[in-house]
This record gives structure tokens, C-alpha cells and sequence, in this order.
């Protein structure tokens, strides 16, 4: 007769991931079969169970970035990635293209420490994760302020110079 079926397949029954081949065959309670599927006409489908293996590679820990600092990572999928600085508003990110300035609300986000987001969702809605804590926003420039002891010196006399740094400064020698 006409009609049609239901059948329910568990995941623990297609085994590892990979293409399945799924065939149906009809067989009556007396054992006759009725109808087997040619294989030409059967469904195909692919079982995935395995998240997106996604790794920030910059910025890191302890970086210090301003918004023009581009985000780099590696991604074995590389489907669907975002990246957030607050882990709720998600942008698409790409990597060696999307810069910090491109996250939504990094622009507004308050000098210092701060965490990066990543993640991934393949087609079969696996999500693949990784955040980088400690990185440093730094977008204010260094400034050094210079006080000399005696302003009223003359050729061959000498004064005391001091600097003050708003930052430690690097390479700065005397």
C-alpha cells in the first residue's frame, strides 16, 4: 500500500563520523521483502561531532595592542569565525584582516587589561572556542616631560636635566 514510515536513527548508530549511506529495504512480518532501495536513489549525509579547532595567535597575553592591530589565528574549518571582546556581541573576524578597532566596542573599551573571543560553528553547528585573557589596550601615547635645574646657564656651565616618562621607556639612553 501507499503510505510512509518514520524511522529514527540514533547518532550512536551511524558509528564515527564520516559520509553514511543510508538505504532502506521493506520486509513484512511473513519475511517477504517488498521493496529495497537502489543505492543510485538513497540518502546521503555526512555525520560531524567534532568542533572547529580554533587558536588566537595574536595578540597575546601581556601584548600591548591599540585598535590597528590585526587579529590572527589558526582555524582547521574556518566556516563561520567571530571574535568579541565581551564574550556576547560576535562579528565576523578574519584572520590577518579584522582588526581590533573592527570588534564591536573595543573602541569605547577603558585602557588596560582585557580579554579577546574567538569561535567557529561548522555547518553542523559544532562551536570551537578560544579567548586570549591579558591583553593590555594601550592607545594613549607615551609623553616625557624634561626640567633642567638652572635655566639661566652659559656656554661651559652645566645643569641637571630630569625627565619624567609617563611609560617605561625603552631604548632611551643619556
Amino acid at each position: 500500500t501507499n503510505g510512509y514510515h518514520v524511522f529514527t536513527i540514533g547518532i550512536g548508530q551511524l558509528g564515527s563520523d564520516g559520509t553514511k549511506l543510508l538505504t532502506s529495504t521493506i520486509v513484512y512480518n511473513d519475511g517477504t521483502v517488498d521493496h529495497e532501495s537502489d543505492p543510485s536513489s538513497s540518502l546521503s549525509l555526512t555525520l560531524d561531532t567534532v568542533a572547529p579547532a580554533v587558536n588566537i595567535t595574536y595578540p597575546l597575553t601581556t601584548n600591548e595592542v591599540n585598535g590597528t592591530a590585526l587579529i590572527t589565528f589558526t582555524d582547521n574549518e574556518l566556516t563561520n569565525a567571530q571574535c568579541s571582546i565581551d564574550n556576547a556581541v560576535w562579528v565576523g573576524c578574519a584572520t590577518g584582516v579584522t582588526t581590533l578597532s573592527n570588534v564591536t566596542g573595543f573602541d569605547v573599551l577603558e585602557q588596560g587589561a582585557f580579554i579577546l573571543y574567538l569561535r567557529d560553528t561548522d555547518p553542523a553547528g559544532n562551536v570551537g572556542t578560544d579567548n586570549e585573557a591579558g591583553i593590555i589596550k594601550d592607545t594613549v601615547a607615551p609623553t616625557v616631560t624634561a626640567v633642567l635645574t638652572d635655566t639661566d646657564f652659559i656656554a661651559g656651565e652645566t645643569t641637571t636635566v630630569t625627565f619624567t616618562f609617563s611609560e617605561e621607556p625603552t631604548g632611551f639612553t643619556v
